[in-house]
């Protein structure tokens, strides 16, 4: 009876619902709907580790702007995302216990009562960012991030410390009180007690004395600080609400659009940008001074907005910069990466270090560098790809480390249950909370093993590894609302003398000119000025390949070697050319070497680079066969120059001065085979001789026709 009378309870209920729900439809306009509600804001604010200085301030102040242009008739509470992460430390530990204290009690106020907020530890939370965290509605972690050991930067934990743990994990009870002392207090014993309750060693005792203990598991024995991992926090313990491996499945498991969980710098006030050209090869030395130039900009002005636009095959430099970029404050300034051109091989770092990555329309990402990468450096790279920039980024490092790595295999991955798709190898799907998740779809792999990753603008964008096509410099003002200038980051007069030496262009002058100088020092020996033009045409090239980072020792030492084995061959041992040849190959080839950043081609880039790298000893040969085509007929009616240069005797006067004009019209007897060269004898005098093409056999008599310096001709005197 009773269940009978609750269903028809019921069902007087739906019928009164049903006709008042029609009467209000009958009742309102045809023309006017029911108001829509706003749909869910979401807010993302970095919170820097450690938190000291004015961090806890700071993040209050962007909460509160937040808040405040949050409209009040939105369908759900909006959402406050605070991402902790370490900016100096690996763990973030070293946080101020009254300004973290500070921000917790702001995000456990009444200001907050109305606002869904959410702790996210992508990597680690270690000292009192704990508490803050604590004072989350919602933890969020990765599977790898750790938190804990609250009170490692205390020497003694006092009441007062203790109370404020207690206070706001009491409040917000996102993870237990206990469990927040334990982590605060090497001393505490934290225990669960039948498998849900978390407490203490003086409450266990309690339960024990009242007979409620059925089972009893040690969480943080005494003698250290509590410490748990993300997959602990989550899978173990159920602390956290979710387990993600990125920024884009947190907003999937908030139910919240990826965009709204992207932090902007600039908090509607506009962007004041900056921006950096990354041009050719990247050097260590100009890695080092684009770095500097860009701390010195932010230091000098507040600036929000750092464009980089990248056209490099990547070089030794590649990893400083891009860890440089990556360590930058997020909060305080949007980096992105303008790929006019390629990023190649490690260059393809860089983009990855920003938060943003545009591409033109023919632009390349990956493939083949100006670097070949030993077994060793690619799982340094690699590492540096997965540990500091892509777990920064929230992406899949797999695509990225394939640009480096030609052993990986890149396959694309669907997750079962969301239909969420993304681009593993096998290693980093087997790092994945739970890889029997993932599908391997049908679609071709992104990246088979045995050749880097290459991926044209249209790919990458599919791939998820760039955001747009933006095709100008004026295209991306647009895209992002800039409106003021971009206001380029420039290096100063010596590292654009320098840069401007360096350049291909110069580069082909200045050994134009230095190998027509040498080749006019070498058919005017002593004159000076061809020697001290090449000189300084030489030097000025080496000195700016050398500070650019193309060349070094080994490149400057080969050409010295090669003008003294030159000059040797000319001077003091003239003989078969062996010293004259390999002078010049050993020139010819550290010039080639100096203008490119490897010694031996290994890879496609390599090989196209070598084929540039040509260009500048046709330049040198160029300018010694012009020499020699000109440098006779200019010299000697040159003025002032023309009479330092000993003019070539006529032919009566070479004669007139041979040592051995005196022997013209006289017979000798052939002291060797003239076959045509040989030996005769004049007299008591041996001489050297040469026949105009009759072969004279030993003993035979010849005659002296001609003498012209050294050379002799003789012809036989007898028919």
């Amino acid at each position: 009876m009773n269940a009978l009378f609750r269903e028809m309870r019921c069902a007087a209920a739906v019928a009164f619902a049903t006709v008042g729900l029609l009467a209000v439809v009958r009742a309102a306009p045809a023309e006017e709907g029911p108001a829509e509600k706003a749909p869910a804001a979401a807010f993302l604010v970095r919170v820097p580790l450690p938190i000291t200085g004015e961090v806890d301030t700071r993040v209050e102040s962007e909460i509160r702007r937040f808040l405040d242009n949050v409209r009040r008739d939105r369908a759900e509470r909006p959402t406050v995302v605070l991402e902790f992460w370490p900016k100096n430390t690996e763990d973030g530990a070293g946080s101020r216990f009254e300004r973290a204290l500070a921000l917790a009690r702001f995000l456990v106020s009444d200001r907050l009562s109305g606002v869904r907020t959410v702790a996210y530890v992508p990597q680690a939370a270690i000292g009192h960012a704990v508490l803050p965290a604590l004072a989350c509605e919602q933890l969020v972690v990765t599977p790898t991030a750790r938190l804990g050991r609250a009170g490692e930067d205390e020497s003694a934990i006092d009441q007062t410390i203790r109370r404020g743990y207690g206070e706001i994990a009491d409040r917000r009870k996102t993870i237990p009180q206990a469990v927040a002392l334990g982590m605060l207090d090497k001393d505490l014993a934290v225990h669960r007690v039948n498998g849900s309750r978390f407490v203490l060693e003086d409450e266990l005792a309690k339960l024990r004395a009242q007979g409620a203990v059925a089972q009893v598991e040690t969480v943080s024995p005494a003698g250290e600080m509590a410490e748990f991992t993300g997959r602990e926090l989550r899978l173990e313990y159920g602390f956290a609400s979710h387990m993600v491996s990125d920024r884009g499945e947190l907003a999937r498991a908030l139910n919240l659009p990826a965009r709204l969980l992207e932090y902007d710098p600039s908090q509607g006030a506009g962007w004041k940008a900056i921006r950096v050209d990354v041009d050719g090869p990247l050097t260590a030395r100009l890695a080092l001074q684009i770095k500097r130039g860009i701390t010195d900009k932010l230091r000098e002005d507040d600036y929000n907005f750092l464009l980089v636009a990248l056209d490099s095959p990547g070089g030794e430099g590649s990893h400083s910069l891009a860890t440089f970029l990556a360590e930058l404050d997020s909060s305080r300034i949007r980096t992105v990466a303008f790929i006019d051109g390629h990023a190649r091989a490690d260059a393809s770092m860089i983009a990855l270090a920003c938060d943003h990555v545009v591409m033109a329309e023919s632009s390349v990402l990956g493939g083949p560098g100006a670097r070949a990468f030993g077994k060793r450096e690619r799982e340094d790279l690699t590492h540096i790809i997965h540990k500091r920039l892509a777990l920064q980024r929230g992406a899949a490092w797999s695509p990225w480390a394939a640009m480096i790595d030609p052993a990986l295999a890149v396959y694309e991955y669907v997750q079962k249950g969301t239909g969420r798709r993304t681009y593993f190898c096998e290693r980093e799907l087997q790092q994945q909370p739970d890889p029997q998740s993932w599908r391997k779809s049908e679609a071709e792999p992104l990246c088979e093993s045995g050749s880097l990753l290459e991926l044209t603008t249209p790919q990458a964008i599919g791939a998820g590894l760039a955001l747009e096509q933006i095709d100008s410099v004026g295209e991306l003002k647009d895209r992002y609302g800039i409106t003021d200038e971009l206001e380029a980051i420039k290096p100063n007069w010596a590292h654009e003398l320098i840069n401007g030496l360096a350049s291909s262009q110069v580069a082909w002058i200045l050994l134009f000119i230095g190998g027509f100088a040498l080749m006019s020092e070498a058919m005017s020996p002593g004159v000076g000025v061809g020697g001290f033009l090449a000189l300084v045409c030489f030097t000025l090239f080496f000195w700016s390949q050398f500070l650019s980072g193309a060349a070094g020792w080994l490149e400057a030492l080969l050409f010295v070697a090669g003008v003294i084995c030159v000059a040797l061959e000319i001077f003091v041992l003239p003989g078969f050319g062996v010293f004259g040849l390999g002078g010049g190959a050993l020139m010819l080839v550290s010039v080639t070497l100096a203008m490119q950043t490897f010694v031996l081609p290994s890879n496609d880039y390599q090989f196209r680079q070598v084929a540039w790298s040509v260009v500048p000893v046709l330049a040198l040969l160029g300018g010694g066969v012009v020499a020699l085509l000109i440098m006779p007929r200019l010299l000697p009616n040159t003025p002032m120059v023309g009479q330092m240069v000993l003019q070539p005797p006529e032919c009566d006067q070479q004669a007139a001065i041979s040592p051995y004009s005196a022997l013209v019209g006289q017979v000798g007897e052939a002291f060797t085979a003239l076959r045509p060269a040989g030996k005769a004898a004049f007299g008591d005098e041996i001489v050297s001789v040469i026949t105009e093409g009759d072969l004279v056999e030993p003993g035979a008599r010849v005659r002296v026709t001609e003498a012209h310096g050294n050379r002799v001709v003789v012809e036989p005197a007898d028919p």
